[in-house]
């Protein structure tokens, strides 16, 4: 919680751009700071106390996962947006443990959509179209 408040200490010293910005460049920080704080304060306050350590990423599934991002990076600008962050999201989610291919293809056809719109339509960020370019 330490940490979020920080973040959101930090985030507040930005200044905002010169032109018109109506949000201004300290909303997004300040929102996932205020997020981060949010669910610090769950944890602690979650009866029975604070889950136990987890064991997180080990060995090769660690270097598996790194591959798999790496992979994304260098091909998200020829390939695209859309279609390398289905695929990384979907190849992440099984490696996870997700036994189901048509689940774990929902979930990452559901949050690259998302994202996208969030990007493309809302917020006005140009992601790389790659192959899709001429339909998009």
């Amino acid at each position: 919680m330490a940490t979020a408040v920080f973040y959101i200490r930090e985030a507040t010293s930005y200044r905002n751009a010169a032109v018109g910005d109506v949000v201004g460049p300290a909303s997004y920080p300040i929102l996932l700071g205020a997020c981060l704080l949010a669910l610090g304060a769950a944890l602690l306050l979650k009866p029975g106390g604070a889950p136990a350590p987890d064991q997180g990423l080990a060995g090769p599934q660690a270097i598996r996962f790194g591959a798999a991002l790496g992979a994304y990076v260098a091909v998200i600008e020829p390939v695209g947006f859309l279609i390398s962050t289905f695929v990384f999201l979907a190849t992440t989610i099984l490696m996870l443990g997700e036994r189901s291919f048509v689940r774990a293809g929902a979930v990452a056809a559901a949050a690259t959509i998302s994202l996208w719109a969030l990007f493309e339509r809302l917020l006005s960020v140009l992601l790389p179209k790659g192959l899709l370019g001429p339909w998009l």
